[in-house]
């Protein structure tokens, strides 16, 4: 047997000796911090996918104590080359799939589809530059883009961007410099949106842009405690930064990666009301940020 079906088993029968629904399942998890929708615990309860994102990961001790399993459980069957996420997706082969890399890997694939467009977009990333801004509930306000893009050939005037939320959050964007939003996509059962970026006009080989945009998050009920950034391709400069409402900021926070499959993390000391963190040179993997009020 592989060993997704074999985590998948231990799922549903954790599940079904516990007499829970995947909703009420959610609900409980959501107590715990950990916002994992019914469509994705479906998913993987039938083997259809397996936990790869570092927040589906970190959801799994929760999972365990609820459904009264013993430590380590039903982690211990996720097969660690699963063990990937690459959170907001940028990708240069457009022969590869999705569905090898996130759990929702297909879904993303076919919102992509819908709009017309493909991931063999061909832009480099040069440096990304991610700005959070968190409410005095602690929830996610809005999120501030900054991008430098290259092209690779003549005539690119438009690219696909991926954008993951939780907590049943209504999501808008909006360009702000050098780009505009056309046509959208969502798939609401599994919090993901696809977003069509139009530049102002068609960039030929070599030349570069500055972009700005943003996203406002509203209905947000669930305090937010990490932001990760994924990348499929080289990125030269990756900067994330979480501003926080000056009377109420962490009491720890820490960055992690899982570069290449190198794991690595370590602390971080606040800069006044905000974590701030910056990688050079990144390869393919994720980086990210969390915090412990």
């Amino acid at each position: 047997m592989s060993p997704e079906p074999v985590f998948a088993d231990a799922l549903r029968a954790a599940i079904t000796r516990r007499g829970l629904s995947l909703q009420r399942l959610r609900v409980h998890l959501a107590r715990h911090g950990h916002d994992i929708s019914a469509a994705t615990l479906s998913y993987w309860q039938s083997g259809r996918s397996c936990p790869k994102r570092a927040s589906s990961l970190s959801a799994l001790a929760a999972l365990e104590e609820i459904l009264g399993c013993q430590p380590a459980e039903l982690s211990r069957l996720v097969p660690a080359a699963a063990q990937v996420d690459v959170g907001p997706v940028y990708r240069k082969n457009p022969d590869s799939s999705l569905s090898e890399l996130v759990e929702e890997g297909k879904v993303i694939d076919d919102l992509v589809a819908q709009l017309g467009l493909s991931w063999d977009d061909g832009l480099e990333r040069v440096s990304m530059h991610d700005c959070l801004q968190l409410r005095p509930d602690r929830t996610e306000s809005t999120h501030v883009v900054r991008e430098s893009l290259r092209a690779h050939r003549d005539g690119i005037d438009r690219y696909p961007l991926c954008f993951g939320y939780e907590g049943g959050v209504d999501i808008c964007i909006e360009g702000m410099r050098n780009v505009s939003v056309g046509g959208v996509s969502y798939a609401k059962e599994y919090e993901l949106m696809v977003a069509e970026m139009v530049l102002p006009r068609a960039l030929q080989s070599g030349e570069s842009i500055l972009i700005e945009y943003g996203f406002d998050v509203v209905g947000a009920t669930i305090p937010s405690t990490n932001w990760e950034r994924g990348t499929l391709g080289l990125l030269r400069d990756m900067h994330i930064s979480v501003q926080f409402v000056p009377e109420d900021v962490p009491l720890f926070a820490e960055w992690y990666s899982e570069i290449e499959g190198v794991r690595s993390g370590g602390p971080i000391v606040l800069t006044g009301a905000s974590v701030e963190h910056h990688v050079h040179d990144l390869a393919t993997g994720i980086v990210g940020v969390r915090w412990r009020w």
